[in-house]
């Protein structure tokens, strides 16, 4: 779930799959332009300034003939707010909880969710627990359409209930201050915020004398800094 990454990748693909048939695919040097331009019609299309209902996307052709076989698309601002919000900010009930993956070996990396709805994280994170207040920060939450569904959901799930919206001047910066103060932090030797690894590593060892291996934990899981 970090940042918006996941949601240009979804849209570049759901983008692609209106621009080609189900036989053609996209060029690796169409697909590497349309990445970017995917993250720039999200940021427009969600942005409080944007007026027009209607947008269009243009990816150059291959070979001598660019113009001829350049693939053009118009896009409506209804299509990609609705893909954005019912494919990772759907609402949904406070008793709802993240699928979660069936199968026993992951590839090795960043531990991204298996599943994309956000608020099903929170329902799961939150547990039934009362929010008192909330902090919108990052980038992929500039968009007051994002911050009032996030709203929603939290209201629905405990009717009644005001909730205090703390201000954020900015976004964008809110990380990098966060990183700062956390310096600050360490430096001065306080009581900072924790969190440990996310994986368990392992240390193969075999010897010489005996074709036997053994599996030697270096780092568990939660292994602070």
């Amino acid at each position: 779930l970090l940042g918006g990454d996941n949601i240009d990748l979804a849209l570049a693909h759901f983008i692609e799959s209106k621009l080609c048939s189900e036989s053609t695919r996209l060029t690796a040097k169409q697909w590497a332009y349309l990445l970017p331009r995917a993250r720039e019609i999200k940021e427009k299309v969600l942005s409080d300034n944007y007026i027009s209902e209607e947008l269009n996307l243009s990816l150059p052709g291959e070979g001598s003939s660019l113009l001829a076989g350049s693939l053009s698309i118009q896009l409506s601002r209804e299509e990609i707010t609705n893909f954005v919000l019912e494919g990772f900010f759907s609402k949904c009930d406070s008793s709802s909880r993240p699928k979660q993956r069936q199968q026993g070996l992951t590839e090795w990396g960043l531990p991204y969710a298996f599943d994309t709805i956000i608020t099903k994280h929170l329902a799961q994170f939150l547990n039934g627990k009362k929010v008192d207040a909330v902090l919108f920060t990052g980038g992929s939450l500039t968009a007051e359409v994002i911050r009032k569904r996030f709203i929603d959901v939290l209201s629905q799930w405990q009717t009644g209930t005001d909730m205090q919206i703390l201000e954020n001047q900015s976004f964008d910066l809110a990380v990098a201050h966060g990183a700062a103060y956390y310096s600050y932090l360490k430096h001065t030797q306080q009581q900072q915020i924790e969190s440990g690894y996310a994986h368990n590593v392992y240390l193969l060892v075999e010897t010489k004398e005996s074709k036997d291996e053994k599996l030697v934990c270096v780092f568990p899981r939660g292994f602070k800094e």
